[in-house]
């Protein structure tokens, strides 16, 4: 037994694998809700620009604070402000805007972020601020601006359905990863505790949204509870993944807890019992598996 719990100690991280499968499920994720809400909600955030300009970016990213792909696609668009002008006029006053341009920012094509840039007159009325560019952030006045708790509420209810009836998520599958242990693996409250940085700050912020008029302004009480979830969900981040990564100790916390484990797999069947020829990691005991190594003289053995 005891050469079987060393060994289920030393299982390999499997980090790409996991970072790539997770990757992929959030992939899923946005792409359904692109299509949900380009059924439900039409994006003419950019349709009355004149003289458009249009590139695409790219970027590798982990937020623990946004519900983003890691791989990063998207598009920024910008133009005149002309259709929202009188409102920049209002919001600088008493100085003048000698221009103004405004972008939308994509990412899948679902709108994510819009943002204004007014170069302001050089008058007394703007004091320093003369003749400078001032960026004044706006709110998406669509659904659009729910798309990270959208993505997010479809990722968790694929992840939950899919692990529950497969064994493992649609991009665990692709990894040629599997979750053994239980049976039935106690798939949402694994799924909340693994995804649990996101859940500190995606639906919060998804009300904060719903609840603030559209002025770029925010008071003072939401910039400080929104910093203090920030503040929780980086250090559930640095707890839950960032540290147990680092210093392995055989399965993340959310395994660790509820007696599972992500090992390789058979990739030719969905049935997660890896069942071909090749060498396969030890199964967990269904009963009483803590995750902990054996111990040598009351300390574990390294």
């Amino acid at each position: 037994m005891a050469s079987t719990e060393t060994d289920i100690y030393k299982t390999p991280r499997y980090f790409w694998r996991r970072l790539f499968a997770y990757a992929l499920d959030v992939l899923i994720a946005w792409f359904v809700a692109a299509v949900v809400l380009g059924i439900f909600e039409s994006d003419d955030l950019d349709g009355n620009m004149a003289a458009k300009t249009f590139k695409y970016t790219f970027g590798i990213a982990l937020n623990s604070d946004e519900f983003r792909p890691p791989l990063y696609l998207g598009s920024v668009t910008c133009g005149p402000a002309t259709p929202i002008l009188a409102f920049l006029r209002h919001q600088v006053a008493p100085a003048t805007i000698s221009s103004a341009e405004f972008c939308v920012e994509r990412s899948f094509g679902i709108p994510v972020a819009i943002s204004a840039t007014a170069t302001l007159a050089d008058t007394p009325e703007a004091g320093d601020l003369g003749g400078q560019k001032v960026n004044i952030p706006l709110r998406i006045p669509s659904f659009h601006r729910f798309a990270d708790t959208i993505a997010f509420g479809i990722f968790l209810c694929l992840s939950v359905l899919t692990t529950r009836l497969l064994g493992r998520s649609v991009g665990k599958k692709f990894m040629g990863l599997e979750i053994v242990g239980r049976s039935p693996v106690p798939t949402l409250r694994r799924e909340m505790i693994r995804n649990l940085p996101h859940l500190l700050v995606v639906p919060t912020f998804a009300l904060i949204n719903w609840m603030l008029p559209p002025l770029p302004a925010v008071p003072p009480a939401v910039q400080t509870l929104a910093i203090g979830l920030q503040i929780l969900s980086a250090g559930a981040f640095i707890f839950l993944w960032l540290v147990p990564l680092v210093r392995w100790r055989g399965n993340l916390p959310h395994d660790r807890w509820f007696g599972t484990k992500v090992v390789r797999s058979d990739r030719s069947s969905w049935n997660g019992h890896g069942d071909s020829g090749g060498p396969q990691s030890p199964s967990l005991p269904s009963e009483g598996f803590t995750g902990l190594p054996p111990t040598m003289g009351g300390r574990p053995r390294i």
